[in-house]
């Protein structure tokens, strides 16, 4: 559900974006608007907006509207010309690469499905790109958006340093039209049905189902119904999806006698999809009424359809996965189809086939697997493969030369196997066609497969590049709205749809030195604890190993590289790192202050509070920096000058300007520059480290410096400790034995003790000995 907020500021945007919407307004069409959408940097495909538009069958246009916004509703924002791309694919996710990135190796990188726009801020003319499809393909459009990627070099910015760039919407609408004009009419298959065409385009549809590898329109009969002396002269014209026009590839010209035949024949059609024919008189005849009487055939495998022989021969030829195993997706990572054992011959294919949904499978990578068994034919042999979508292949040639989706061809030997994959499939029936080709070793000619080939195949659906991304990456599961798709998230510069192009990469000793520098940089923060506990600022130390660890711990998992180790929730750790570092500003500051130790100590509870406030509400936020310091500050000045006052002298001395806080408050400045104004992300381990190595010098240099801790101090303390420990201990025995009795008697050391167990020193309640004093147990 969207917030109040939230749903003002799209409303805004909605109402400034319609003075643009011109196309909406057309008589008869459909409008479909989504609501706009926040772009992000593309670094990967986590960062991609996805929607989605259905558009019905018989639709004869289609107008895409893409507008790129700034948001009106943020204040204070600087305004910046960025660009986007956006991408427009039927029934699939579109897959791209926006640096050229390379795919692992036997991915399908095709991507010729896709039309791409670019959009841009600099002007009112790349605001807006209308894209005009006619006669689109039925079914859904999806659409994937990004704004160009601008962060190699750029700065590092704590929130709130200065004015955040204004966001950047996309608006994306759709206006469609099923044309009207033309009447259709559905045709059954293989029954004979009179049209009547005049003047006008006569448009049939009919529904080619699953397993179809060819249909034929034939022209049973054709009558002139006026004027009697014409002859029966049209154009025939066939379109998968979408409403026919004189360019489709499917066309013949007609002139129909008792004695000509007319027929349109189409070979591996779209399956599972609508198809339209257009009979059209030519213009020269318009006032000609003709009764065309047309037969519509299938020919393929199934019921109801004219079969193929090889259909019914041997039932492991032809393979379909049933419907019920097709409900799993990707996120569950179950296999599609799997079959133990299938034999290759050289005179019939193999064909399997299996259905993919794009809101159930298309955020997945389909993976095929065929291996061979291990009994090998005498002669050579060759298997070759073909992976189409919506088509049939059966044909030798037309398997060796795959055109569909993916052609592959493997060499039966021992062991060996194919694989492929495809990122994102698109939705539709996928057929496989693998045949078998042999041939003499010795002079390396064809010849008859005598021998069996036995193969296995595996398909699957799984999140990335099965289910992980390699040493370089790590695989995560997105979702929006109904949409889900996998991404690979890489590390160490490389790049790509499974984390395996290494045009940026980083190498494995330039990793090393980046983490150790950022996690040892904060060994010396452990140094400004020890620093503080020898000066006697305990809670001050404690909160600096604190932050040693966290900030340790933090950087260990954030940066970046493949050694990154995560001891907790990333989050967590990130807070820690960033509440423990503005809190050892504040307490370093308390402690440079002259303020008693009761009024410190309330200081220090209340910038706990306060700080945990700030952080929660944004943890990167400058001004949790900003306000916490200019309070020390105001509280330092405050309390030297009320000691210079009271001392009638200048507070802190020059020496302790000197030795002290000039070098402490230069290393915190330089630091503060560094990191405000000079860390970038391809800077940040070297520039960051040093931000460390500044603060914790800054912290040993301002920690005031008090009576030193010596060891006989702390030798003190653990012989008081002791005293203590034996004092309770003969406590515990004196009152386990109630009949002795203990009686202090005055005088000095050379008094006659009787039947005295054991002589000790007697301690009032302020820890100082009762001098000429024995304590004796009678």
């Amino acid at each position: 559900m969207l917030k109040n907020e939230e749903r003002v500021l799209i409303f805004a945007l909605v109402v400034a974006s319609t003075t643009y919407d011109t196309v909406a307004n057309l008589a008869g069409s459909t409008y479909e608007v989504k609501e706009p959408h926040a772009l992000r940097e593309f670094h990967d495909y986590g960062d991609v907006y996805f929607s989605q538009f259905s558009m019905p069958t018989g639709t004869n246009y289609a107008v895409w509207t893409f507008i790129l916004l700034s948001n009106p509703l943020q204040s204070k924002c600087q305004p910046s010309n960025i660009s986007a791309t956006v991408y427009l694919q039927h029934e699939g996710y579109p897959i791209f690469t926006p640096f050229n990135e390379s795919f692992p190796q036997s991915f399908d990188t095709d991507s010729s499905y896709f039309t791409k726009v670019s959009l841009d801020t600099s002007g009112i003319q790349g605001r807006r790109v209308d894209l005009f499809i006619r006669s689109p393909a039925a079914g859904r459009w999806f659409v994937a958006a990004y704004a160009d990627p601008q962060f190699l070099n750029k700065k590092i910015r704590p929130q709130g340093f200065s004015a955040v760039s204004c966001k950047h919407f996309l608006r994306v609408s759709t206006t469609y039209s099923t044309d009207t004009s033309y009447p259709q009419e559905p045709v059954p298959l293989s029954i004979p049905r009179n049209i009547i065409v005049d003047d006008s385009t006569k448009i049939l549809s009919y529904f080619i189902e699953r397993n179809v590898y060819q249909y034929n329109i034939s022209v049973v009969n054709c009558k002139v119904l006026s004027p009697p002396d014409a002859k029966c002269q049209f154009s025939l014209i066939s379109k998968e999806d979408m409403l026919p026009s004189m360019v489709n590839e499917h066309h013949i010209d007609c002139e129909w006698d008792n004695n000509t035949e007319c027929q349109l024949s189409v070979s591996s059609p779209a399956v599972n999809h609508w198809h339209y024919a257009a009979i059209t008189i030519p213009d020269a005849n318009t006032s000609v009424s003709l009764e065309i009487t047309i037969l519509i055939k299938a020919e393929g495998c199934g019921s109801g359809i004219q079969t193929f022989t090889w259909c019914s021969v041997d039932q492991y030829y032809t393979d379909s996965l049933a419907t019920d195993m097709l409900a799993v997706n990707f996120v569950q990572e179950v296999p599609l189809f799997t079959t133990t054992e299938v034999i290759i011959r050289d005179d019939k294919p193999y064909i399997a086939s299996f259905t993919i949904e794009s809101l159930v499978h298309g955020g997945g990578t389909l993976k095929y697997l065929l291996e061979a068994a291990d009994s090998l034919p005498k002669n050579g042999a060759t298997i070759y493969n073909c992976i189409s979508r919506d088509r049939m292949v059966i044909e030798m040639e037309d398997i060796k030369n795959c055109s569909q989706t993916a052609n592959t061809t493997m060499k039966y030997t021992e062991n060996a196997d194919m694989a492929y994959h495809i990122p994102y499939p698109q939705s539709g029936v996928w057929y496989i066609s693998v045949i078998a080709e042999c041939y003499n070793p010795s002079t390396n000619t064809l010849i008859d497969c005598t021998d069996t080939m036995k193969v296995y195949t595996n398909i699957t659906l799984r999140r990335c590049v099965n289910s992980q991304c390699g040493e370089y990456g790590s695989c995560y599961l997105y979702a929006q709205g109904v949409l889900y798709w996998s991404v690979c998230r890489c590390k160490a510069g490389y790049r790509g749809y499974g984390c395996t192009d290494d045009t940026e990469a980083i190498s494995k000793s330039l990793q090393k030195l980046e983490m150790l520098l950022l996690i040892l940089s904060n060994l010396l923060f452990g140094v400004a604890g020890a620093v503080a506990i020898y000066r006697k600022w305990f809670s001050e130390a404690l909160l600096y190993f604190f932050v040693l660890f966290a900030s340790s711990f933090y950087h260990a998992c954030d940066n970046g590289t493949i050694y990154a180790v995560c001891v907790g929730d990333y989050s967590m750790l990130q807070y820690f790192d960033f509440y423990g570092s503005i809190l050892a500003v504040w307490v370093t500051a308390m402690a440079v202050s002259e303020i008693p130790p009761k009024l410190r100590s309330f200081l220090h509870m209340a910038g706990v509070l306060g700080i945990l406030i700030g952080t929660q509400i944004t943890l990167t936020g400058l001004w949790n920096f900003v306000i916490p310091l200019i309070i020390a500050i105001a509280i330092l000045a405050t309390s030297w000058a009320r000691l210079c006052r009271r001392t009638k002298a200048c507070y802190p001395k020059f020496k302790i300007w000197l030795t002290q806080l000039l070098p402490g408050i230069l290393s915190a400045l330089i630091g503060l520059a560094l990191y405000s104004f000079v860390e970038t992300n391809s800077n940040y381990f070297y520039v960051h480290s040093i931000w460390h190595l500044l603060m914790a010098t800054a912290i040993i240099f301002l920690l005031p410096r008090t009576e030193k801790l010596t060891f006989s101090q702390i030798k003190s303390w653990f012989s008081k400790l002791n005293i203590k420990r034996r004092r309770n201990t003969i406590a515990d025995e004196r009152a386990a034995t109630p009949t002795q009795t203990v009686m202090i008697v005055a005088g000095t050391s050379d008094e006659t003790v009787t039947n005295s167990d054991e002589i000790i020193p007697i301690s009032d309640d302020n820890n100082e000995d009762i001098r000429d004093s024995q304590a004796i147990i009678i």
